[in-house]
């Protein structure tokens, strides 16, 4: 069973930032959330999605924020990722992510690019 995850929404000029208020997204969590995610993100030309709560992410949640990325891509809005963690951040590095997302450190930066 899918476990709940809160999201935080906000709107910010033309951009929507999303915010997991989790410290884990997995498998047992990853469909609430980018369900969720998807719905949020029709309010903005392009999303921020500001990871900084986030501690772990599993196989399964990277591979549905790739389908995220890839839904976002096709209705013609982009997607920023902010607030990484270290570790967060070296998977990312492993799986190339770093080379297919649009990687910032902070929100203000995502939302000032």
């Amino acid at each position: 069973m899918d476990e709940p995850v809160h999201l935080n929404i906000q709107q910010a000029g033309e951009a929507v930032v999303l915010e997991p208020l989790t410290q884990e997204i997995t498998f047992r969590n990853q469909k609430s959330l980018f369900a969720k995610a998807d719905d949020a993100a029709e309010m903005g030309a392009w999303v921020v999605l500001d990871l900084n709560a986030v501690r772990v992410m599993d196989s399964v949640s990277l591979g549905a924020l790739a389908s995220f990325k890839r839904r976002l891509d096709e209705g013609g809005r982009a997607l920023r990722v902010c607030g990484l963690r270290p570790q967060i951040r070296e998977i990312f590095s492993i799986l190339k992510f770093t080379s297919i997302f649009s990687i910032f450190d902070a929100r203000e930066e995502a939302l000032s690019k």
